[in-house]
């Protein structure tokens, strides 16, 4: 799990959308997280931090005011509105349904475990259930059976990148800072690499990979992970792009991905 705290401040000038927002990553008082500042049009925006529950050790909201205080760009804010909650940080639920039940958002953990980022799968999967509950009513039952179809559809696409995401976080949050700084700064100069990422990969392709892998000749450690978790990475997609068509196959298919997390030395 995560926690964050956010407010929306009142800037005293007006922010240029078209610059974007940008995150800090491992802030005071968020060293398995990030800080964030996001423009919401004229002169509001939105700004928070948040960062793993076990990693907590102190007051999250004291250290959003430090990141405040350390920012030129927030001095002189306002709070329109504040406050904290909790957010899943791990792979979907082998499950998103059950007999009139369908799990949508944080309660199908439905969010990245890499940002916590889950508002348009949420909103995608809304949509999903709905559809998924008219047929389902069409055709007389709502039983699991009836309504395996949105939790099959979820799993083979958002939820096999998430997975990945999942795999993708056990390597960030081992690695040094220097080695941290390292790879995001590789990850950042290649707009294709990130694309990658977001569908659930670590390399584009063979060219991109050979050009970003060259910059990792003086790492060969760092080096050695990034491959070994590529291809983690892949193991993980393919086995949620085969989830099963019907409750029958679930138990087999949760067999397997407890083998899958044991191999990499999950509990």
């Amino acid at each position: 799990m995560a926690v964050a705290y956010r407010e929306i401040v009142s800037l005293p000038n007006s922010i240029d959308e078209r610059a974007g927002g940008f995150v800090v990553f491992a802030a005071p008082g968020a060293e398995q997280g990030y800080a964030w500042v996001f423009p919401m049009g004229g002169r509001l925006a939105n700004v928070g931090i948040g960062t793993t529950l076990a990693s907590v050790t102190g007051s999250l909201r004291e250290a959003y005011g430090v990141f405040v205080a350390g920012r030129p760009e927030l001095r002189g804010a306002e709070q329109v509105s504040g406050g904290a909650g909790m957010v899943p940080v791990r792979r979907p639920l082998a499950s998103l349904v059950g007999d009139g039940f369908m799990a949508v958002g944080d309660a199908g953990c439905q969010t990245s475990p890499l940002h916590g980022g889950g508002i348009i799968p949420a909103i995608l999967a809304g949509v999903k259930t709905g559809e998924q509950a008219v047929r389902a009513i069409s055709n007389g039952g709502v039983s699991a059976e009836a309504l395996w179809e949105y939790g099959t559809q979820f799993m083979t696409t958002i939820g096999a990148a998430y997975a990945t995401h999942d795999v993708l976080k056990e390597l960030l949050y081992s690695l040094s800072d220097r080695n941290l700084v390292f790879l995001f700064t590789q990850i950042a100069q290649s707009e294709k690499l990130i694309h990658a990422i977001q569908r659930g990969s670590f390399l584009p392709g063979v060219s991109e990979a050979l050009r970003r892998l060259a910059a990792f000749t003086r790492r060969p450690r760092l080096a050695a992970r990034i491959i070994s978790t590529g291809k983690a990475m892949a193991s993980v997609r393919r086995h949620y792009e085969a989830y099963p068509d019907s409750p029958s196959g679930l138990e087999s298919w949760m067999g397997r991905e407890e083998f899958l997390r044991r191999s990499r030395g999950r509990p």
